[in-house]
């Protein structure tokens, strides 16, 4: 509440009238001095304090409105000591503007001029700086999209942050300042790739070669990325974002995700300077929001100003907000968007304190538009465009922008050498691929990041590897909401679900896990989670809400491209549950005509549905996606083994119904080629394997004609059983290759007996192991690509798994029983699924070259990765062991954790199976 008793002025004095074409003011009558100002949509002028002014733009306010201006001493107000002698209060108070007011305020008697001032406006008894402000004569002038209670404020003085590097030395007269840059990291803490470790150890490379160099990060270090992020509510990405221990680093627009605790958290880092020049905090919390607008680093003999702004919020569309009024993030986090003149009001106030000036960025191309119009900004490292890599230059090259890649990927590298007499610059390597780095070229690594890293996930994620649900087929986006289907039909008892992209010409993405096992990263992956607007469920959540049978019948007309799931036809009259994408739930009218919705309920993320789900679905012995019961559920009927050590007959099977001969179509005698004998027996010396002295096979190099033929006996599975193929399957071998056999792509598996043409057709596909030629000393296994990487003369237990399928499927390799590499994608198709019979170590290319086999093992499903892992590597017998243990633990495990779910009795008939 404002003091009457401090009015110092009446009520908005005169409006001078409508600005129109060709006017700049009208003259109004003196009656008007004394009583609150009408000003519509057209705008005006109204006049205050004798010679103040609001100048309100044509739209800027809508019609009806009435202005007032009251002028009250500053004692009345929080931190008057800062403020000089007058504030001013302009209502309506806090109503948002749709454009610009220009507002000039007199300067009072107790104007000091050797100080910095600016307009601010108070906010929850804070004062937020208006940084466009300018004094021009006896008045301080600024933009204002906002009305309020408005100050002159004194700005405070800066002094150093930090220090970086050796201290100046005032001989020298050259010094290279070295930038390391990175954005956009998104959470990619803890990846097998180790990509946090890996760009931090090239920050200390770069610290040994150049004592002064600085780390920067431009923000977006939440959201998309690791789900311990998802499951620890933010706090695993600050945590690892802190860890990093950035020089510099600002705040960026999905930085704001979790809310402001999870912000305030964020913001405290006892290594960076941390900027958010256009945002203010209002709240009252501690630790408060220790950010910076501007900040000084001395860097040897050179003072370097950072400043760093924050692009605008996106809503739950995935769409930038472009309207104005713009809203602000969160509570408590008052923006401003005004970046051109943020940027020029900084470099004004603070620019003469600094040597050079550096922007760390999250605006994406609007860095462009600054460094044209703030030509005192010598350089700009971005992030949030999310393009490739690039450097622009601009002002006869005095003016340079980076943006660099994007999920960890890369980082730019950037040094820029300075005259230290006159503190002139110039980058000293400016092509765009002499300054980026791809991050997986950096082969070391800091290990106590690692381990930090490592503790933080540990602390959400008990095991990242855990497998909440299993997988039959490999899905596609349709595949993917199917299952979203089922899982809110079951989860939350809705009656319909009704799925479809915002935009059909740009649906956003869905990323589809992989056959098999999965994990809560995975189903993460799928629905990757940006939560728009911030501090709300992600864009790709869903919700509910009520409609009648009609409304239901009528959206889905509506909506043809869009997948429905539920009962048909519909009750007219009836009310039905349908569950929605957000987007969709909260805008109807964007999608639907005369239909409205009643009691929309948020429900969740559409990650989290489907994980809760599919825990279920394992408590039940039942795939993910189908209802064929998890082959670690029932009794083992085809997997064979072969050891090759059966005296009277090699080729015998140690157990399982498949069966392994010579394929000799041609009946040509080569049978003597082909030698059991123990290790210790061969003419040749080759190593040996643990467990003993192994009998192995010494075979041959095949012809086109020749090799091993398997007959597999297989019951069909997968998506080809209508077909009588094998889809889903697994083979194992332990295999050497001499030296004197590796320079030619070797084949190990052909999934067809046609062995007459070179041409892989729609019915054959083969694998075969990389040539190793050249400088080369290692290569893989497998096909349009290699996977790992195997010496030669050297033992290696490999495991192919196979998930064919029409349109994409999936392909495993593991070696010594560590996955090596996966793929997926539209070769793995029909030509990948069995028929009767197969070929191992041949191929029709003539490719063939002789080797060892010490064991084999055909399965007639796929394989699990702990199954696999628990085979590990070559060994002198090869066992297998089916995963029952492992998931009786797991079913036992996600029954615990579904309490109240549907009893399966069937359950109880396998309680002796699994002990």
């Amino acid at each position: 509440m404002l003091n009457k008793g401090l009015l110092l002025a009446f009520s908005a004095m005169m409006l001078l009238g409508c600005v129109g074409e060709g006017e700049t003011s009208k003259s109004v009558s003196q009656d008007a001095v004394e009583s609150p100002v009408p000003v519509g949509s057209e705008g005006g002028i109204v006049r205050f304090d004798n010679t103040g002014t609001l100048n309100v733009e044509t739209g800027a306010l809508p019609n009806g409105t009435t202005l007032s201006v009251e002028v009250v001493a500053a004692n009345d107000f929080p931190d008057a000591e800062n403020s000089l002698s007058k504030v001013y209060s302009i209502a309506p108070i806090e109503t948002a503007l749709f454009d610009s007011a220009e507002l000039s305020i007199p300067l009072p008697s107790d104007y000091q001029a050797e100080h910095q001032y600016v307009l601010a406006r108070l906010i929850n008894n804070t004062w937020v700086p208006n940084f466009n402000s300018r004094i021009e004569g006896n008045f301080i002038n600024a933009e204002i999209y906002h009305l309020g209670i408005y100050g002159i404020r004194k700005l405070p003085s800066i002094s150093s942050f930090k220090s970086i590097g050796p201290a100046c030395d005032t001989s020298a007269v050259q010094q290279t300042i070295r930038f390391v840059h990175v954005a956009d990291l998104h959470s990619r803490f803890g990846y097998k790739e180790r990509l946090y470790s890996r760009l931090k150890s090239l920050h200390l490379t770069s610290l040994d070669e150049n004592p002064y160099t600085v780390f920067t990060n431009g923000g977006d270090d939440y959201e998309k990325g690791n789900v311990a992020e998802q499951v620890s509510m933010g706090r695993a990405s600050s945590l690892a974002t802190q860890a990093m221990e950035f020089d510099v680093r600002v705040v960026g627009n999905h930085d704001y995700a979790w809310g402001e605790d999870e912000l305030l958290a964020y913001a405290q880092d006892e290594t960076a300077l941390v900027l958010a020049s256009n945002t203010q905090y209002v709240g009252d919390k501690a630790p408060g929001f220790p950010t910076h607008k501007f900040g000084i680093i001395d860097v040897g003999c050179v003072k370097v100003g950072f400043l760093g702004m924050t692009s605008g919020p996106w809503n739950e569309l995935d769409k930038e907000y472009k309207e104005r009024p713009l809203p602000d993030f969160i509570d408590n986090f008052v923006m401003d968007y005004e970046f051109t003149e943020v940027a020029e009001g900084l470099v004004r106030f603070y620019g003469e304190q600094v040597d050079y000036l550096v922007m760390v960025s999250h605006l994406g191309w609007v860095d462009d538009r600054i460094a044209q119009n703030v030509p005192e900004i010598n350089l700009i490292l971005g992030g949030h465009s999310h393009d490739k890599p690039q450097i622009h230059m601009y002002n006869d090259n005095k003016s340079i922008v980076i943006e660099p890649d994007i999920y960890g990927m890369g980082a730019t590298v950037i040094d820029i050498e300075f005259n230290l007499f006159d503190k002139t610059s110039r980058p000293v390597r400016f092509e765009n691929d002499e300054i980026q780095i791809d991050t997986m070229d950096i082969n070391t690594f800091h290990e106590p990041l690692d381990k930090k890293i490592a503790e933080i996930v540990k602390t959400y994620l008990e095991d990242p590897d855990y497998k909440v649900a299993i997988s039959e087929n490999y899905p596609d986006r349709d595949g993917i909401e199917k299952v979203l289907a089922d899982a809110l039909i079951f989860t939350h008892k809705v009656d319909a679900v009704f799925l479809g992209a915002y935009e059909l010409d740009d649906p956003f993405s869905l990323y589809p896990w992989q056959a098999g096992g999965v994990t809560q990263q995975e189903l993460h992956d799928a629905f990757p989670v940006e939560r728009q607007p911030s501090n709300t469920l992600g864009f790709n959540a869903v919700y509910s809400v009520e409609v009648s049978g009609a409304e239901l019948e009528a959206m889905i007309g509506q909506q043809p491209q869009w997948q429905y799931f539920g009962e048909q036809p519909f009750n007219a009259e009836s009310t039905y549950t349908v569950a929605l994408y957000k987007g969709a739930a909260l805008n109807p009218a964007l999608f639907f005509t005369d239909v409205s919705f009643d009691n929309t309920t948020a429900l969740n993320d559409s990650w989290r549905v489907i994980e809760e789900y599919g825990r279920y679905r394992t408590s039940q012995c039942l795939h993910l996606d189908s209802d064929t019961q998890l082959n670690a559920c029932k009794e083992d009927e085809f997997i064979t083994v072969w050891q090759f050590d059966n005296s009277e007959d090699p080729f015998l099977a140690d157990y399982g119904p498949s069966t392994m001969k010579l394929f000799n179509p041609e009946n040509k005698s080569y049978s003597d080629e082909v030698i059991f004998k123990k290790i210790s027996q061969l003419d040749e010396p080759i190593p040996t394997l643990a467990g003993g002295d192994a009998g192995v096979m010494k075979f041959p190099r095949f012809k086109i004609s020749e090799g091993l033929k398997v007959r597999h006996n297989a019951d069909a599975n997968g998506d080809f059983t209508n077909a009588g193929l094998v889809s889903d399957y697994s083979l194992v071998v332990d295999v050497l290759w001499p030296s004197a056999s590796v320079a030619k792509y070797r084949p190990l598996l052909q999934t067809s007996l046609n062995y007459e043409s070179e041409i892989e057709d729609e019915k054959k596909a083969e694998i075969r192991f990389e040539s190793i030629e050249g400088e080369r000393t290692t290569g893989g296994v497998g096909f349009d690509g290699f996977c790992g990487e195997m010496l030669p003369d050297t033992w290696y237990r490999i495991a192919l798994v196979f998930y064919s399928a029409p349109y994409d499927g999936t392909f495993k390799v593991y070696i010594n029983g560590e996955l090596a590499c996966e793929k997926t994608g539209r070769n793995i198709t029909e030509r990948f699924a069995l028929a009767d019979e197969f070929l191992l170590l041949t191929d029709g290319t003539w490719g063939a070259q002789p080797g060892y086999l010490n064991a084999a093992l055909f399965a007639g499903r796929t394989l699990s990765e702990t199954e696999i892992k628990m085979m590990g590597g070559p060994s002198a017998k090869m066992t297998f062991s089916q995963e029952k243990a492992v998931i009786s633990d797991t079913i036992l495990r996600h029954q615990q954790s579904a309490p109240g779910r549907p009893y399966n009795p069937w359950l109880e008939q396998r309680n002796k199976f699994f002990k």
